[in-house]
């Protein structure tokens, strides 16, 4: 199984995204608002293309879904 779905995109939630993406598991993220979800999504962008820059993480496609 490489899809996981997490539900909650406040801190808690971007970390277990996090951690599931740099695995290599496409991650489904879903809050009561869109805007929630995209905010926690962007959150997490931000800190893979951080690790990314710091040549911590090879670059690696995450797949995340916004559900209400």
């Amino acid at each position: 199984m490489k899809n996981v779905g997490v539900i909650g995109a406040g801190t808690m939630g971007q970390g277990i995204a996090n951690a599931f993406a740099t695995a290599g598991y496409n991650v489904t993220v879903c809050d009561i608002k869109i805007e929630w979800a995209q905010n926690g999504i962007n959150k997490i962008g931000a800190k893979l293309d951080k690790l990314v820059s710091r040549e911590k993480l090879l670059l690696k496609k995450l797949k995340v879904s916004k559900l209400t």
